[in-house]
C-alpha cells in the first residue's frame, strides 16, 4: 500500500477525511451558468471545490477556514504574506461534485 493511501486510511479512523479543493490565484474570475454570468471576482481567489459522499458542513467549514487562511498574497515588501482578505480581494467558489472523481486502478 503506497503513503498516501495508508495515511487517507489512517485519517479515515480517526474521522478526519477532509475537503479537497484546487485554488488559484486570479485577477478576476466569473461564472457563466447557461449563458448567464452569476457570479464575477475582481482580484482574489479562485476556488474549485471536489464534493463527494461523506462530506459535511463541518468539514466545509474547515476548508474555508484554511483556504481564506493562506498566505498567497503579496505584501509591500514582495513577500507573500497577506491572505486574502488582508489583501483586500475576493473569492469565487465553485461547488461541483464533477469536479470529484476517482481514477480506477488497474488489475
Amino acid at each position: 500500500m503506497n503513503h498516501k493511501r495508508r495515511k487517507k486510511q489512517q485519517r479515515q479512523q480517526k474521522g478526519q477525511e477532509y475537503m479537497i479543493a484546487l485554488v488559484q490565484r486570479v485577477l478576476s474570475a466569473s461564472m457563466v451558468v447557461k449563458g448567464e454570468t452569476v457570479g464575477k471576482i475582481g482580484s482574489g481567489l479562485l476556488v474549485l471545490l471536489g464534493v463527494e459522499q461523506g462530506d459535511n458542513e463541518q468539514k466545509a467549514d474547515l476548508l474555508c477556514e484554511q483556504v481564506l487562511g493562506y498566505h498567497i498574497f503579496s505584501d509591500e515588501n514582495d513577500k507573500m504574506n497577506l491572505n486574502v482578505q488582508q489583501a483586500r480581494g475576493s473569492s469565487c467558489w465553485w461547488c461541483r461534485s464533477l469536479l470529484w472523481w476517482r481514477i480506477p486502478r488497474k488489475a
